[in-house]
């Protein structure tokens, strides 16, 4: 398992919302998934 982050989200969840605002912010890679 490397360090690749994978964000598994709803698109109505605020609060996948705010983690993919402080990833972009942080310019960091990630992989979403929805559930």
């Amino acid at each position: 398992m490397g360090d690749d982050i994978i964000l598994y989200g709803y698109w109505r969840s605020s609060a996948a919302y705010r983690v993919r605002i402080c990833l972009n912010l942080k310019q960091l890679a990630y992989d979403s998934v929805s559930v």
